[in-house]
């Protein structure tokens, strides 16, 4: 048993774990202790920023592009080399490497001589002909595929009902002609 009053333990409970005590009267502090508080906050809360930014786990924050002229690639025909420096860059440049690649590309068809060139074309042209057809034949064509089309067009099916409703108004009116003659 302790000599402490239930206030003295609930200040002595709060103190051991670090909360704040219930008895400060925020009307008891100046403006200018106020706005240091606020300050304070201020200045915690923007150096926890940064920690507090959310990104995504799968694709995490990279810093920026920043160019860099070295390391850099030299070419001189199939081969590659890379330099860590001007010095060295300018002493290989003088041994005959070079800052930009050189592609031996053959282009086709720059060592035909004319009578290949022209049996070439006699083929390409048999190949691919050219067809031109007269005013007459694009209309007869436009009237084969315009009777094909109504030759095939789906038939709406109708109803039986309908169908048999139908045959009787015919057959009604053709005995009331037959009748009035």
């Amino acid at each position: 048993m302790t000599n402490l009053t239930e206030q003295q333990k609930r200040q002595q409970e709060a103190a051991a774990f670090g909360l704040p005590q219930a008895d400060i009267d925020p009307s008891k502090f100046t403006h200018e202790q106020i706005e240091a508080f606020r300050e304070v906050v201020f200045a915690r809360d923007a150096a926890n920023a940064a920690m507090t930014r959310e990104f995504d786990l799968n694709k995490p924050p990279t810093p920026p592009y920043r160019y860099q002229e070295f390391p850099r690639m030299l070419y001189r025909k199939d081969k590659t080399v890379i330099v860590k420096n001007a010095a060295e860059q300018a002493k290989l440049l003088t041994q005959g490497w070079n800052l930009q690649p050189v592609w031996d590309v053959a282009v086709p068809g720059a060592g035909i001589d004319a009578a290949a060139a022209a049996e070439a074309a006699a083929i390409d042209a048999q190949l691919n002909p050219k067809r031109e057809f007269a005013d007459e034949d694009i209309e007869r064509l436009r009237e084969l595929v315009a009777a094909h089309d109504a030759k095939h067009r789906p038939k709406r099916k109708q109803p039986d009902h309908f169908r048999k409703w139908n045959e009787k108004q015919k057959a009604m009116k053709a005995q009331a002609s037959t009748n009035v003659e």
